[in-house]
C-alpha cells in the first residue's frame, strides 16, 4: 500500500517536470505530435470504456435483485443500449464537424 501511495504521489510531479523540460522543443502542430496525442487520447478513452463496462456495470448486472428479475434485466439492457446509441450519435456528429484527418496531417508534413 505504501508503494502505491508513493508511486501515485510522484507521478504528477514527474509529469510536470517532463512537460517543463520538453516545452521549449515541443511543436504542438507537428505531424508526429498530433498522431501521438491522438494515440494517447485513444488509450485514455479505451481505459475509461473498460472501467465503465467491466468495473462499474458488472457489479450492477451481477446484483441478486437484477439476476432474479427478468423485467429489470430488460430495462437495464435497454437503457444501456439507448445510452450507447446516444453516445455513438454524438461522436458521429462531432467527427463530421472536424476537418478531414488526412488533409490535417498532409498540411503539417514538411516537404
Amino acid at each position: 500500500m505504501l508503494t502505491m501511495g508513493l508511486f501515485f504521489s510522484l507521478t504528477t510531479p514527474a509529469g510536470v517536470v517532463i512537460g517543463i523540460g520538453i516545452s521549449s522543443v515541443y511543436n504542438e502542430n507537428s505531424c508526429s505530435s498530433l498522431i501521438t496525442q491522438g494515440m494517447l487520447d485513444s488509450v485514455a478513452a479505451g481505459i475509461l470504456i473498460y472501467m465503465a463496462l467491466v468495473d462499474l456495470l458488472a457489479v450492477d448486472f451481477m446484483n441478486p435483485k437484477v439476476q432474479s428479475n427478468v423485467k429489470l434485466q430488460v430495462m437495464i439492457k435497454f437503457c444501456l443500449a439507448t445510452g450507447r446509441r446516444i453516445d455513438v450519435t454524438c461522436c458521429q456528429v462531432g467527427l463530421e464537424t472536424l476537418p478531414n484527418f488526412s488533409s490535417l496531417v498532409s498540411a503539417h508534413v514538411v516537404t
